[in-house]
């Protein structure tokens, strides 16, 4: 490596060059590619000059433009050999070279990133697969900022390794808020239901047979039969049997008993949670 033209956090444009190595590189044969390119316009500018004064035929010009083009391309890959360029615009997040390294064909010597969009793969369990579609809206959360996204692909094909499914997600970050590679909570909207109840499963009891909680009625608990809907995490959706600003029973639930007298105390936040 001859020098190295940039430092990370630097913004590159697309095609900039960003590490240059010696011409003299026995390697690149720049010097001979330069000779050969140059020698081949020179001898295409006089054909194309004799024929278009219908001083050669056709097939000599196609054969010097030809032998032109091939050394053009020659010359373009030694160039790019010697001068390595971005591949898009974005910030260099990584130098894996300094100059007077002696790299090895095939070396990372560098990485550009764009981050107006980032992009993750969530991995899903075989009994959630089904609810996720390509299109539906995704989020972020990593530490005060939330950053929106869209399913872009979902996976039809288990990983054997992994065993669950690849959900791939690309989020916006034009105000570049969040950086690459950090772990983010991420959640998909598989549904939208206006005014649903959800509760903590420590709120509700369950028998046997049903679910229940306990309301406040007239200072005594009332029990109350409900249908759950679906859950994500310890959060459950509430279908049917409880109403909005219900006054909820979340404490001591094991010592509740239905028809029971309840004593509210003046600070009844650590009692009952309006639903």
């Amino acid at each position: 490596v001859e020098e190295v033209l940039v430092e990370v956090g630097d913004y590159v444009e697309k095609d900039q060059p960003v590490i240059r190595f010696p011409k003299n590189n026995p390697g690149a044969n720049y010097y001979q590619a330069e000779a050969g390119f140059k020698a081949a316009a020179i001898a295409f500018r006089r054909v194309e000059k004799l024929y278009n004064n219908n001083g050669i035929s056709r097939q000599s010009y196609d054969d010097a433009k030809t032998q032109y083009d091939v050394q053009l391309a020659n010359w373009e890959t030694v160039n790019d050999m010697i001068e390595v360029k971005a591949p898009l615009s974005g910030y260099i997040t990584r130098l894996n070279v300094q100059p007077s390294d002696n790299v090895q064909q095939g070396k990372n010597l560098f990485t550009v990133s764009n981050f107006n969009t980032l992009s993750s793969i969530v991995w899903v369990a075989d009994y959630e697969i089904r609810s996720i579609q390509k299109g539906q809206v995704a989020t972020a959360n990593w530490e005060n900022s939330t950053l929106t996204g869209v399913v872009t692909q979902v996976d039809l094909a288990m990983d054997a390794e992994k065993k669950a499914f690849a959900v791939h997600i690309l989020f916006n970050n034009a105000d570049q808020e969040v950086l690459s590679g950090i772990t983010a909570a991420i959640n998909i909207e598989t549904s939208l239901t206006h005014n649903s109840i959800i509760l903590h499963r420590n709120e509700i009891l369950k028998n046997q047979n049903e679910w229940y909680v306990y309301v406040v009625e007239d200072n005594h608990a009332v029990k109350k039969i409900v249908e759950i809907g679906r859950n994500q995490g310890m959060s459950y959706e509430i279908i049917s049997g409880l109403v909005n600003n219900a006054n909820l029973i979340t404490e001591g639930l094991t010592t509740v008993r239905n028809n029971s007298l309840i004593q509210i105390p003046e600070d009844s936040s650590s009692l009952l949670t309006q639903k």
